[in-house]
């Protein structure tokens, strides 16, 4: 049984926002908007349709797409020296201190993001959401 556990992740591609390209969206955009029709009163589903298909252009163009085979929460890029150390390990000893140290970092990670969603609870407003959070 391997010490560190993968959550599959299903593979349904998703928006990466932290990695894009604003102006590149917005210079292409601006040029793409100038080159669409003139919606007609007649006919404006199909100016609405056009719009769409051209901003689902720019998107798929300077917005990258995709998803992780395997994913582990709360990784960081300080686990990897003690995943490279577990995966390269050949004695028992070594694996087992490997495995140790990411499986700590990983739970220090966890907890530290618990104490975050848990401080951040406010019941003077709404407490649908922050019950949910506490039975979660």
């Amino acid at each position: 049984m391997p010490v560190i556990s993968f959550t599959r992740s299903a593979p349904i591609p998703r928006w990466n926002f932290g990695k894009e390209d604003w102006e590149s969206y917005k210079d292409l955009t601006n040029n793409l908007a100038d080159s669409l029709p003139t919606p007609r009163t007649d006919n404006i589903n199909f100016a609405y349709k056009q719009f769409t298909q051209t901003l689902k252009t720019v998107d798929k163009e300077t917005i990258p797409r995709g998803f992780w085979k395997s994913y582990i929460p709360t990784w960081v890029e300080e686990c990897s020296r003690p995943y490279k150390e577990y995966v390269n390990a050949d004695s028992p000893d070594t694996i087992h201190s490997s495995a140790s140290a990411l499986t700590d970092l990983l739970d220090e990670k966890r907890h530290d993001r618990w104490i975050d969603t848990v401080s951040n609870i406010d019941f003077t407003q709404s407490s649908r959401k922050a019950w949910k959070t506490v039975k979660r």
